[in-house]
């Protein structure tokens, strides 16, 4: 049900430990592609809607289905340190553990671009990171707006694009959860999880 997830763990915990440059809007909903390339020319696309508020420490997602996946809810209620994902009728419940903002980690200016047409222009700007376990680049827009993040090393590429990006949430019973997930059928978790999708968004930020 929810092996779709599994194609964007590979992005937490890069940054452990590393200076924050600067850190995302507090509320915005957007859309992100993650798009996975392995060798032999293997490859997969997963679609994402995400709304996300740092105030209130709420994150709610969708994830687009394919041939291979049905479409998956989620909501994170870090507050109330809670965990939602449902799709087909069933919702798994769990604690939600520790809330991370969407931040980004001091790397080296590798390129400055803009996206428009003069004078209607969005100024960027690219960082890079680099480790024993890969390269590691971001682009953001003032102020802190995620457009594209890429992880790559010898026998893996990943790359999140962010577009449709509004600030604010539109409305707030995105973060509601559907009554399925209060029915006795709904597969309770005692145990602490951090959803992977959520980690994926903050693949370049301070994740536990």
């Amino acid at each position: 049900m929810y092996t779709v997830f599994l194609l964007v763990a590979v992005g937490a915990s890069l940054f452990l430990g590393t200076v924050q440059q600067c850190c995302g809007p507090s509320k915005l909903q957007t859309y992100f592609d993650v798009l996975t390339f392995l060798p032999g020319g293997r490859g997969s696309t997963v679609t994402y809607n995400m709304s996300y508020d740092a105030v209130t420490k709420r994150v709610a997602y969708h994830v687009f289905g394919n041939s291979m996946q049905e479409d998956v809810d989620a909501i994170i209620d870090y507050r109330a340190n809670m965990s939602y994902v449902w799709s087909e009728g069933v919702c798994d419940v769990s604690h939600a553990n520790q809330f991370h903002e969407m931040c980004f980690p001091e790397g080296k200016l590798v390129r400055k671009s803009f996206m428009g047409v003069f004078p209607d222009i969005i100024k960027l700007n690219t960082y890079l990171i680099s480790d024993d376990q890969g390269r590691y680049s971001f682009t953001i827009a003032k102020p802190c707006t995620p457009v594209e993040m890429e992880r790559q090393q010898t026998d893996f590429l990943m790359l999140n694009r962010f577009y449709n990006m509004t600030l604010g949430i539109k409305n707030e019973s995105v973060f509601t959860p559907p009554k399925i997930c209060f029915k006795k059928e709904s597969r309770i978790s005692k145990t602490y999880e951090t959803p992977l999708l959520y980690r994926a968004a903050a693949m370049f930020g301070q994740v536990p």
